[in-house]
This record gives structure tokens, C-alpha cells and sequence, in this order.
């Protein structure tokens, strides 16, 4: 019977230890169940608050984007209602020199259309710190609404449009400006000069303006044929630059007030 008690106590002692480790192993189960538990918890509250940041990004990016737009929307309108002056008075200047005559007052006026119209254009500096900052930074991913997202890069693509057409526009104006200083004397733009300088856009006053600042004098250098030709043919070629250039800068103020308008639509932002 002592070897019967005994054998009971033995069969008693293992089964209290089979259940102290089956105890340990649902404990350490549970530990890691635990510890898994609260990783995910701490990622998605992590990601949650990444998102949150991600979108608060977003927002500002857009809401400097649409200061953006609006300034170059103001230029924009600038630009094309000066270039549009320069183009009628370049039309009148074709005109004039289509019926070229020895007149003295026509050689005034003629003298005072190339010093108005013949000098300058206007020329567009975009605000684009905004979509240098989302394309470098890689905050273009950031934002969600792909319209949004293609209509900025859109309006992106036709920034540099306008600027490659202005680069071709200047290489025209420049060629324009010489044929130009070839005819007529720039000892009589003086005192217009010293008006516009004060401010640029003083080009766009009336043509009356600067009939006081241009005294009497020769106001033709040369009458050589060919020069007057180069002159005209010159003038041509600017001013379908010009017109091209200011078609563009027409589309791309379109597409900056379709842009803001979207960016109103689809995340409450105005200008």
C-alpha cells in the first residue's frame, strides 16, 4: 500500500507541474498576444497621426498654391492687356509704313509709333516657388485628388511653355530692335525714355503723352531701301511672336482660374 501512495504522490507531483508550465505557456501566450496587440495599436495610431500630418501638409501646400494663383493671375492679366496695347499700336505702325511718305508730320508720327510701340514688351514672372517645393520635396505625392494633382502639373507644363515662348519672343525683339535703331535717331527719345523709366508701364499711356517729350530734329537716320525692308520684315516676325506669346499667357490664365476652382471644389480652399 506504501508503494500503491507512493506511486499516487508521484502521479500527483507531475500533474501539478504539467499544469504550472500549461499555466506559463497560456501566460506567456497571452504576454505576446499583449505585446503584438499593442505594436498594432501603437502603428495604426502612429499612421493615423502620420495621415494627419500628411493631410495638414496637403492643405497648406494648396492654400500657397492658391496665393500662387492669384498673383499670377493678377500678372497674367497685366501682361496680356499690355502686349495686347503693343500689339494695335504695332498694327498702326504696319500701316503707316505700308503708305510711306515724305511728309514731315509723317515722319513725326511714324518716329513716335516706333518709340511707343517699338522699345519693349511685357514680360511674365510666374509665382512658382509653391510647385518647386511640392515637385522637389516630393510633396506632389501628398496630394490625394488626382485632378487636382494633373491640373497643377498642367498648369506646371504651361509656365514653361509661356517661358520658352518669351525666350523666343526676346531673340525676335532684339533682332526688331536693331533693324529699328538702324533707321531712326535715339537722340530725340530722351526725355520719353526718362518718363518711361520712372515707371515701366507708362509705355501703355496715350500716344498724345509723348508727343511733348520728342522735340523737332532728323528724325530718320537713313532712307536705304533695304533697311526700311529688314525694318518691316522684322517687325512681322516680332509681332506674330508677340502674338503667339500673349495667345498662350490667354490659355494659361485659363487654366490658373480652372485650377483655383478646382482646388475651392474639391478641398474647400478659396483664393
Amino acid at each position: 500500500s506504501s508503494r500503491m501512495f507512493s506511486l499516487f504522490r508521484k502521479q500527483r507531483d507531475r500533474a501539478r507541474q504539467e499544469g504550472a508550465i500549461m499555466r506559463y505557456v497560456k501566460y506567456a501566450l497571452g504576454e505576446i498576444v499583449l505585446v503584438v496587440v499593442g505594436i498594432l495599436i501603437a502603428l495604426q495610431i502612429n499612421d493615423w497621426y502620420q495621415d494627419r500630418l500628411d493631410r495638414e501638409t496637403e492643405r497648406n501646400y494648396l492654400a500657397s498654391m492658391q496665393q500662387d494663383l492669384t498673383e499670377d493671375s493678377q500678372k497674367l492679366r497685366a501682361t496680356i492687356n499690355g502686349n495686347t496695347h503693343l500689339l494695335a499700336g504695332v498694327d498702326d505702325l504696319l500701316h503707316l509704313l505700308a503708305e510711306p511718305s515724305e511728309d514731315e508730320a509723317y515722319r513725326r508720327r511714324t518716329y513716335l509709333h516706333t518709340l511707343k510701340y517699338g522699345y519693349w514688351f511685357v514680360e511674365m514672372e510666374f509665382s512658382e516657388l509653391t510647385m518647386a517645393q511640392l515637385k522637389y520635396s516630393g510633396g506632389l505625392g501628398l496630394i490625394t485628388d488626382v485632378g487636382v494633382k494633373q491640373a497643377m502639373l498642367a498648369y506646371e507644363r504651361g509656365m514653361e511653355t509661356v517661358k520658352r515662348q518669351t525666350e523666343q519672343l526676346a531673340a525676335y525683339f532684339h533682332e526688331y530692335e536693331a533693324s529699328q535703331k538702324a533707321l531712326f535717331n535715339p537722340l530725340l527719345s530722351k526725355q520719353a525714355f526718362e518718363y518711361i523709366e520712372v515707371d515701366f508701364m507708362r509705355m501703355l499711356d496715350p500716344l498724345e503723352t509723348f508727343e511733348p517729350l520728342v522735340p523737332a530734329g532728323d528724325y530718320v537716320i537713313s532712307d536705304d531701301p533695304t533697311l526700311w525692308t529688314d525694318y518691316y520684315g522684322d517687325m512681322l516676325y516680332y509681332k506674330t511672336a508677340l502674338n503667339i506669346n500673349t495667345l498662350l499667357m490667354k490659355r494659361q490664365l485659363e487654366m490658373a482660374e480652372s485650377l483655383s476652382g478646382l482646388i475651392t471644389e474639391q478641398y474647400g480652399i478659396s483664393h
